[in-house]
C-alpha cells in the first residue's frame, strides 16, 4: 500500500442510540382516592423503558491519525543532509464527515441498560493535514474514494427516566476501494427519548487499528455524531 493511499485512511464513526417501551410506575394507596389513582395511571403510560428494537440514522465528524518515524522512509544521511533529526517523527491528520445507518435492541433490567448494534458509515474526506520538525502544512481535497465503517457495539446504560447515559465498546471494520482491515473501539454517549417512539442522542468513539491494512502503521480515529432513531 503506497503513502498516498495511506493517508486517505480514517474511520469514522457513529454512535448512539436511544430507545423506550412503556413501564408501569405507581399504584394507588390505600388511604389515597381516585384522582390519585388516574394520576398514576397517566404516570404509567407515559413512563420510561428501554426495551425493545429500533433503527435509525447518524451523522458526524471524524478525524484519522497516524504516525511514524522519518527513517522508515530515509536513510541516516538522508535525513541529516534535509536538515532533520533522526528521531523526527511524521504526523498525518485526515477530518471529514460520516453518516449511515443502525439497527439495534435494547434490554432494560431494571436500573441498568443493556444491548448490542450493528451500524453502517459512508465516510467523505476533505482535509488532509501533516506535520514534520514542527511544521504543519494543511490541505482541502475532494474525496473521490469510497470508503465504509461497519461496527459490532455492546452497549450498557444507566436508565435515568428519559435520560440514558452509556458506555459502549466493540469491533470495527474499515473497507476501502480495494482493502479493509479490522479494529476496535470504545466511548460514551447519551440517548434521550424526545418522544414515545422518537428517540435522539449523541456519541463519542475512539479507534484504534493496529498494523492497518498489513502496513506496520496504526491508525486512530475519533468520531462524534448525532443520532435520531425510531422504536418499533
Amino acid at each position: 500500500m503506497n503513502k498516498t493511499k495511506m493517508l486517505r485512511i480514517a474511520l469514522v464513526a457513529a454512535v448512539s442510540v436511544v430507545f423506550t417501551g412503556s413501564v408501569a410506575v405507581a399504584a394507588s394507596h390505600d388511604n389515597l382516592g381516585a384522582g390519585i389513582a388516574q394520576t398514576s395511571e397517566g404516570t404509567s403510560a407515559q413512563g420510561s423503558g428501554w426495551t425493545g428494537f429500533y433503527a435509525g440514522g447518524q451523522f458526524g465528524s471524524v478525524v484519522s491519525e497516524t504516525s511514524f518515524p522519518l527513517s522508515d522512509f530515509l536513510s541516516d544521511t538522508e535525513i541529516t543532509d534535509a536538515g532533520l533529526e533522526l528521531d523526527d517523527v511524521v504526523g498525518i491528520e485526515i477530518e471529514g464527515t460520516a453518516y449511515g445507518l443502525h439497527f439495534g435492541y435494547m434490554a432494560d433490567l431494571g436500573s441498568y441498560v443493556l444491548g448490542a448494534e450493528l451500524d453502517y458509515d459512508s465516510i467523505d474526506f476533505d482535509k488532509l493535514s501533516g506535520s514534520l520538525g514542527g511544521i504543519t502544512i494543511s490541505e482541502s481535497f475532494n474525496d473521490d474514494t469510497d470508503d465504509t465503517v461497519t461496527r459490532l457495539k455492546l452497549r450498557a446504560g444507566y436508565d435515568a427516566g428519559q435520560l440514558l447515559p452509556y458506555i459502549t465498546v466493540g469491533a470495527a471494520r474499515l473497507d476501502t476501494e480495494d482493502e479493509s482491515t479490522n479494529g476496535t473501539f470504545y466511548g460514551a454517549g447519551l440517548g434521550y427519548l424526545a418522544a414515545r417512539n422518537i428517540l435522539i442522542g449523541g456519541e463519542i468513539l475512539l479507534h484504534q487499528f493496529d498494523d492497518a491494512f498489513d502496513t506496520g502503521f496504526d491508525l486512530e480515529a475519533t468520531t462524534i455524531s448525532l443520532r435520531a432513531s425510531y422504536k418499533f
